[in-house]
């Protein structure tokens, strides 16, 4: 059943020379604006596709849907193509955790799957993990009662790298180097400050770690467009 639906998750243009392929949990759905223009201003297919608490190519999914969505990825793909998997990193979690990604099981996986989509031509990206927060957005928004709090509703860049030391260190020693990496750290972060508003107040995020649309119109798509571009992958 999910099999015959996934065609309904695909945006086609005409003048399409390639498919981007978005897979993973919430952190793919959160993404969504940046997919939709990437469509729109870059005449390429899109294919997104999301199921929240399930990893892909992770391990604590309740059924074999990933699996289902790995496999008509592989049969779809085409020379040039690119999958882009978002997972949430979860910064709690303990290294060999269901809930956590990457870990060295996820990163086996990614590499077999790897090479699968070498094989048809096409080529991976990773999508790095976002800062997370412990406090409510709402709590974050400056109003005339509430100033602003720094102490809750902001990181450092440093803080950030420290909490994912462990998905980076898996990154830069056990991930395939022809696998591509996008770090949207530095596209969401400024002059090394991470914070759930912008310096116009506005939110860009919607709980502790989902982004807001604006947030994926405003400052990821940019950095995200530029990446692609430096890699020679769009």
């Amino acid at each position: 059943e999910l099999d015959s639906t996934l065609k309904n998750c695909l945006l086609q243009s005409e003048k399409a020379q390639r498919t981007f392929f978005f897979a993973g949990n919430s952190h793919t759905d959160h993404h969504r604006t940046l997919h939709y223009k990437l469509h729109k201003e870059n005449k390429v297919n899109i294919f997104s596709v999301t199921i929240s608490n399930c990893t892909f190519l992770g391990n604590n999914c309740k059924n074999n849907s990933q699996h289902i969505i790995r496999d008509w990825i592989l049969e779809n793909i085409k020379k040039k193509d690119v999958v882009v998997i978002s997972n949430r990193h979860n910064p709690d979690a303990s290294p060999n955790s269901k809930n956590g990604w990457l870990e060295k099981r996820s990163i086996k996986a990614i590499n077999k799957f790897n090479k699968l989509v070498l094989s048809k031509g096409g080529r991976l990206v990773i999508f790095g993990p976002t800062p997370e927060y412990d406090n409510s957005i709402h709590l974050c928004k400056p109003l005339w009662f509430r100033p602003f709090s720094a102490k809750y509703c902001t990181k450092t860049i440093e803080e950030v790298n420290k909490e994912r030391r462990k998905v980076f260190a898996l990154i830069n020693n056990d991930l395939d180097k022809t696998i591509f990496v996008y770090n949207p750290v530095k596209d969401i972060c400024f002059d090394g400050i991470c914070s759930m508003i912008d310096k116009q107040s506005k939110p860009l995020y919607v709980d502790r770690h989902h982004l807001t649309n604006y947030a994926n119109s405003e400052y990821l798509f940019p950095g995200f467009l530029s990446f692609l571009k430096k890699e020679k992958l769009i």
